[in-house]
């Protein structure tokens, strides 16, 4: 029998938006209760950024992840301008990426991280967990700015840990990506490195 859990695919988080990437792999269900305590008590409008809160949920979101054989994708888009972008560096991954409970997970990070395309593309050739999503939420670049972009993510990055969206709203916005890549593709074959041998 099939039920509604049978067509989930993956997890999302947007934690990189609210408390940061640099998850405390140590916080324990009492900091989060506290948490949760806080951000209900100052009877506001709800926007969960309370760090222990957050911290303990994305990590309990982690284990059910691995239970199913399931990704998590972090959304890492910071395009917000009232964002600190600082806190959503995926280099502060690091602690989550060394502890041993999550290592089998999958973490995609969706739209490469922008504007820390190096840092996420380093981390996806040095964790065996680390995937990069490389969609078109980097802000509307030109053609050699989307060329630039994905040469820089392609550079240290496997090319089989590297995936692409189009956030496919609208027919014109995936002829656009076919043509785009096509376009690359072209570039890049014309400007091969040298191999040395």
């Amino acid at each position: 029998m099939h039920t509604e859990g049978d067509k989930v695919v993956a997890f999302k988080s947007i934690i990189a938006h609210r408390s940061g990437l640099a998850i405390n792999t140590k916080v324990t269900q009492k900091e989060a209760e506290e948490g949760l305590n806080d951000i209900l008590s100052a009877r506001k409008p709800v926007r969960i950024s309370n760090k222990s809160f957050s911290d303990y949920i994305f990590m309990r979101a982690l284990e059910v992840a691995q239970n199913f054989n399931l990704p998590m994708q972090i959304d890492t888009s910071l395009e917000e301008k009232d964002l600190d972008l600082r806190p959503g560096n995926p280099l502060n991954l690091r602690n989550l990426l060394e502890d041993t409970r999550f290592t089998k997970n999958r973490l995609v990070l969706l739209h490469a991280s922008f504007p820390f395309l190096k840092e996420a593309s380093y981390l996806a050739s040095v964790y065996p967990q680390v995937y990069l999503d490389f969609g078109l939420r980097i802000p509307k670049p030109n053609f050699d700015g989307l060329v630039s972009s994905v040469k820089e993510i392609l550079d240290l990055a496997p090319i089989n840990k590297v995936m692409i969206n189009s956030s496919g709203i609208a027919f014109a916005e995936r002829f656009y990506l076919g043509i785009a890549i096509d376009s690359y593709l072209e570039y890049y074959n014309n400007n091969k490195p040298t191999e040395i041998s």
